[in-house]
């Protein structure tokens, strides 16, 4: 059962939502009457606060784009995105460190709002009656704000079916509507297994492209024959990084990836011995990182949850 999965991880969604001080443009926030405006054109918005006030909403919505871009795999419903028990307890730190943060500004904008808004009134006085008529009561302001994030899993229903019918009319009905019912849970659990199936693959793949993209400068000095240290912490970062995150068992990976931290330098190497054997270990793992072995991977991890669920 590929509901196993969620034996190595969960599903995480997370949700960030902010006021973006914008409101529609109106004909006459520019002075104009309705006639005026030809019906090919379409008005844009205008700011009612400085951009500026919003900068750190921004900033903690790209902060947690980023934490999942690196500790969490997209998953193939709705927004949710897999994330190893392995790193979870990382993740969820950070999140609850966001949301205080994201609370802590939400208080900071509101008890600011009005002076945000005669602070662009005066830079632009020519506008002010347009920002006026865009100012939304305090409420509706704080509504717009959110963050939230849920854990969980997804479980595929074990059998769709209707109640027992005795009216023989009624039963006949009934049981076309079963027949339908079942080649729609037939239909869904194919899609969803599909849907899976090309998780997995996509996870090995990210996990591979993380290995390659530090591997590759590594690759670069090795060859011009100087290797610094800012690039070895890199390799040994994404080193740690792929161990938290190769819930699907890509072995083959690892253990090259282990090989070459063994290799690694303490200080700058110089041409030799050294550099041979560690030119060697790099080629060595670019090769088990671009091999043509990912869905050989995926179902390996695949048979093991099935073994798993018996």
């Amino acid at each position: 059962m590929d509901d196993q999965m969620f034996l190595d991880g969960v599903l995480l969604d997370v949700k960030v939502s902010y006021w973006r001080g914008k409101k529609t443009l109106t004909p006459e926030d520019l002075g104009l009457t309705k006639q005026q405006v030809p019906e090919i054109f379409r008005l844009g918005t205008k700011m009612i606060v400085p951009k500026q006030a919003l900068d750190e909403f921004e900033r903690i919505e790209s902060r947690v784009q980023y934490l999942t871009d690196r500790w969490a795999f997209p998953f193939p419903t709705g927004r949710a995105h897999f994330v190893p028990y392995t790193v979870l307890p990382e993740v969820t730190v950070e999140l609850t460190g966001l949301r205080q943060r994201f609370d802590a500004e939400v208080i900071r904008f509101m008890g600011n709002l009005a002076q945000y808004r005669e602070r662009l009134a005066a830079q632009y006085p020519q506008y002010k009656e347009a920002i006026e008529r865009g100012a939304m009561d305090e409420a509706s302001t704080r509504r717009k704000f959110g963050y939230s994030w849920t854990l969980y899993e997804v479980k595929l229903p074990k059998d769709l079916h209707l109640k027992a019918i005795s009216d023989k009319e009624a039963r006949e009905k009934a049981d076309a509507q079963r027949k339908a019912l079942g080649q729609a849970e037939e239909a869904f659990r194919k899609q969803y297994q599909e849907q899976v199936d090309a998780f997995l693959n996509e996870s090995v793949g990210r996990l591979r492209v993380l290995v390659l993209n530090a591997v590759s400068t590594l690759a670069d000095q090795v060859k011009e024959g100087k290797v610094n240290q800012g690039t070895v912490r890199a390799v040994r970062e994404a080193i740690s990084r792929f161990r938290s995150l190769n819930f699907v068992g890509d072995a083959g990976t690892e253990v090259k990836l282990q090989e070459l931290e063994g290799l690694l330098p303490a200080d700058k190497v110089e041409p030799g011995p050294a550099l041979d054997i560690l030119a060697a270990a790099v080629q060595s793992t670019v090769e088990a990182a671009t091999k043509d072995d990912i869905p050989a991977v995926a179902e390996q991890y695949r048979r093991r949850i099935r073994v798993d669920a018996v």
